[in-house]
Protein backbone atom coordinates (compact mmCIF):
# COMPACT_ATOMS: atom_id res chain seq x y z
CA UNK A 1 0.00 0.00 0.00
CA UNK A 2 1.34 3.36 -0.92
CA UNK A 3 1.78 5.76 1.67
CA UNK A 4 -0.85 8.70 2.42
CA UNK A 5 -0.29 11.82 0.96
CA UNK A 6 -0.95 15.01 2.42
CA UNK A 7 -4.09 15.96 0.19
CA UNK A 8 -5.38 12.32 0.93
CA UNK A 9 -5.49 13.14 4.51
CA UNK A 10 -7.00 16.69 4.07
CA UNK A 11 -9.78 14.57 1.88
CA UNK A 12 -10.52 11.94 4.11
CA UNK A 13 -10.62 14.29 7.31
CA UNK A 14 -13.25 16.21 5.51
CA UNK A 15 -15.53 13.31 4.63
CA UNK A 16 -15.16 12.01 7.65
CA UNK A 17 -16.29 14.95 9.29
CA UNK A 18 -19.71 13.51 8.08
CA UNK A 19 -20.68 10.48 10.90
CA UNK A 20 -22.74 7.98 8.67
CA UNK A 21 -19.43 8.53 5.97
CA UNK A 22 -17.21 7.75 9.03
CA UNK A 23 -18.67 4.96 10.53
CA UNK A 24 -19.68 3.45 7.16
CA UNK A 25 -15.94 3.56 5.72
CA UNK A 26 -14.15 0.06 5.92
CA UNK A 27 -10.48 1.59 4.43
CA UNK A 28 -9.39 2.86 7.20
CA UNK A 29 -9.25 1.19 10.49
CA UNK A 30 -10.79 2.58 14.01
CA UNK A 31 -9.88 1.63 17.86
CA UNK A 32 -13.54 -0.01 17.16
CA UNK A 33 -12.68 -2.39 14.45
CA UNK A 34 -9.72 -3.57 15.76
CA UNK A 35 -11.88 -4.33 19.19
CA UNK A 36 -13.93 -6.70 16.82
CA UNK A 37 -10.56 -8.40 15.48
CA UNK A 38 -9.23 -8.55 18.68
CA UNK A 39 -12.25 -10.91 19.47
CA UNK A 40 -11.70 -12.64 15.90
CA UNK A 41 -11.60 -12.06 12.37
CA UNK A 42 -15.15 -13.28 11.95
CA UNK A 43 -16.43 -11.03 14.25
CA UNK A 44 -14.66 -8.05 12.40
CA UNK A 45 -16.19 -9.03 9.07
CA UNK A 46 -19.67 -9.22 10.93
CA UNK A 47 -19.46 -6.47 12.52
CA UNK A 48 -18.60 -4.52 9.05
CA UNK A 49 -21.84 -6.32 7.40
CA UNK A 50 -24.26 -5.35 10.53
CA UNK A 51 -22.51 -2.71 12.01
CA UNK A 52 -22.26 -3.23 16.31
CA UNK A 53 -25.22 -3.87 18.42
CA UNK A 54 -26.00 -0.80 20.26
CA UNK A 55 -26.75 -1.03 24.19
CA UNK A 56 -28.29 1.58 26.79
CA UNK A 57 -24.86 2.39 28.22
CA UNK A 58 -23.97 2.98 24.37
CA UNK A 59 -26.56 4.91 24.02
CA UNK A 60 -26.32 7.44 27.40
CA UNK A 61 -22.94 7.78 26.73
CA UNK A 62 -23.91 8.95 23.23
CA UNK A 63 -26.48 11.22 24.30
CA UNK A 64 -23.30 12.71 26.90
CA UNK A 65 -21.30 13.38 24.22
CA UNK A 66 -24.22 15.29 22.02
CA UNK A 67 -25.01 17.44 25.08
CA UNK A 68 -21.16 18.11 25.98
CA UNK A 69 -19.56 18.72 22.62
CA UNK A 70 -22.88 18.66 20.54
CA UNK A 71 -25.62 20.87 21.87
CA UNK A 72 -26.89 22.31 19.05
CA UNK A 73 -27.83 19.27 17.42
CA UNK A 74 -28.88 17.13 20.91
CA UNK A 75 -32.62 17.33 20.30
CA UNK A 76 -32.62 15.88 17.08
CA UNK A 77 -30.57 12.80 17.78
CA UNK A 78 -31.54 11.68 21.31
CA UNK A 79 -35.16 10.92 22.31
CA UNK A 80 -36.09 11.20 25.80
CA UNK A 81 -38.58 8.75 26.50
CA UNK A 82 -40.92 9.75 29.95
CA UNK A 83 -41.47 5.77 30.87
CA UNK A 84 -39.14 4.06 33.36
CA UNK A 85 -38.55 0.64 32.08
CA UNK A 86 -37.69 -0.14 28.70
CA UNK A 87 -40.81 -2.38 28.09
CA UNK A 88 -43.88 -2.71 27.69
CA UNK A 89 -46.49 -1.18 25.11
CA UNK A 90 -46.12 2.20 25.58
CA UNK A 91 -42.05 1.92 25.67
CA UNK A 92 -42.67 -0.28 21.87
CA UNK A 93 -44.91 2.48 20.52
CA UNK A 94 -42.52 4.96 21.79
CA UNK A 95 -39.36 2.98 20.31
CA UNK A 96 -40.84 2.46 16.97
CA UNK A 97 -42.00 5.71 16.64
CA UNK A 98 -39.16 7.06 17.07
CA UNK A 99 -36.71 4.53 15.14
CA UNK A 100 -39.42 6.07 11.93
CA UNK A 101 -38.17 9.28 12.80
CA UNK A 102 -34.88 8.02 12.69
CA UNK A 103 -33.41 9.36 16.41
CA UNK A 104 -30.14 7.80 16.87
CA UNK A 105 -30.90 7.46 20.53
CA UNK A 106 -33.34 6.85 22.92
CA UNK A 107 -32.68 7.81 27.01
CA UNK A 108 -35.30 7.57 29.95
CA UNK A 109 -36.09 10.66 31.55
CA UNK A 110 -33.93 9.44 34.89
CA UNK A 111 -30.80 9.73 32.54
CA UNK A 112 -31.35 12.84 30.69
CA UNK A 113 -31.64 14.55 34.43
CA UNK A 114 -28.47 12.36 34.92
CA UNK A 115 -26.91 13.45 31.81
CA UNK A 116 -27.54 17.19 33.17
CA UNK A 117 -26.26 16.68 36.23
CA UNK A 118 -23.41 15.57 34.73
CA UNK A 119 -23.22 18.68 32.56
CA UNK A 120 -23.46 20.75 35.21
CA UNK A 121 -20.93 19.60 37.46
CA UNK A 122 -18.35 19.62 34.31
CA UNK A 123 -18.70 22.59 33.15
CA UNK A 124 -19.17 23.93 36.67
CA UNK A 125 -15.68 22.78 37.74
CA UNK A 126 -12.92 25.56 37.03
CA UNK A 127 -10.24 22.39 36.67
CA UNK A 128 -12.11 21.15 33.81
CA UNK A 129 -13.46 23.95 31.79
CA UNK A 130 -10.23 24.89 29.60
CA UNK A 131 -10.17 21.49 28.80
CA UNK A 132 -13.96 21.53 27.05
CA UNK A 133 -12.61 24.49 25.10
CA UNK A 134 -11.29 24.28 21.04
CA UNK A 135 -12.54 22.41 17.61
CA UNK A 136 -15.18 19.05 18.57
CA UNK A 137 -15.07 16.19 17.04
CA UNK A 138 -12.31 16.25 14.56
CA UNK A 139 -11.40 12.90 12.76
CA UNK A 140 -7.97 12.14 11.86
CA UNK A 141 -6.49 10.20 10.01
CA UNK A 142 -2.79 8.27 9.23
CA UNK A 143 -0.74 5.15 8.41
CA UNK A 144 0.19 3.48 11.20
CA UNK A 145 4.45 3.27 10.71
CA UNK A 146 4.84 -0.62 11.30
CA UNK A 147 2.21 -2.25 9.82
CA UNK A 148 1.49 0.73 6.71
CA UNK A 149 -2.44 0.20 8.28
CA UNK A 150 -4.48 3.29 7.56
CA UNK A 151 -6.26 4.45 10.60
CA UNK A 152 -8.81 6.63 11.51
CA UNK A 153 -10.29 8.43 14.89
CA UNK A 154 -12.51 11.21 16.22
CA UNK A 155 -11.12 13.44 18.93
CA UNK A 156 -13.71 14.86 21.13
CA UNK A 157 -12.13 17.93 21.71
CA UNK A 158 -8.87 19.28 20.03
CA UNK A 159 -6.87 22.55 21.78
CA UNK A 160 -3.40 23.31 20.32
CA UNK A 161 -1.09 20.11 21.51
CA UNK A 162 -4.25 18.73 24.12
CA UNK A 163 -6.41 16.19 22.96
CA UNK A 164 -9.70 15.40 25.12
CA UNK A 165 -11.70 12.31 24.98
CA UNK A 166 -14.90 12.29 27.09
CA UNK A 167 -15.75 9.31 28.49
CA UNK A 168 -18.68 7.82 30.98
CA UNK A 169 -17.95 5.51 33.06
CA UNK A 170 -20.32 3.59 36.75
CA UNK A 171 -16.72 3.53 38.57
CA UNK A 172 -14.52 7.00 38.27
CA UNK A 173 -11.68 5.29 40.56
CA UNK A 174 -8.44 4.76 39.61
CA UNK A 175 -8.39 0.84 39.38
CA UNK A 176 -11.94 0.63 37.49
CA UNK A 177 -10.60 3.35 35.08
CA UNK A 178 -7.32 1.57 34.78
CA UNK A 179 -9.36 -1.50 34.01
CA UNK A 180 -11.57 0.19 30.79
CA UNK A 181 -8.53 1.82 29.17
CA UNK A 182 -7.33 -2.03 28.91
CA UNK A 183 -10.27 -3.75 28.16
CA UNK A 184 -11.54 -0.37 25.87
CA UNK A 185 -8.16 -0.05 24.46
CA UNK A 186 -7.99 3.61 25.40
CA UNK A 187 -3.83 3.71 24.95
Amino acid sequence: MKELTEQEIINACGKFSDDNIYYSDTEFISNSMLGKLKISPKELARYFEKGSETTSAMNFGRAFHLAILEPEVFSSKVAIYPGKARRGKAWNEFYENNLRNEMLDIITEVEFESIKGMETALVGNEEIIEFLVGKKEVPMVWEDTLSSVRCKGKVDILNGDTIVDIKTTQDSSFEAFRRSAYKYGYN
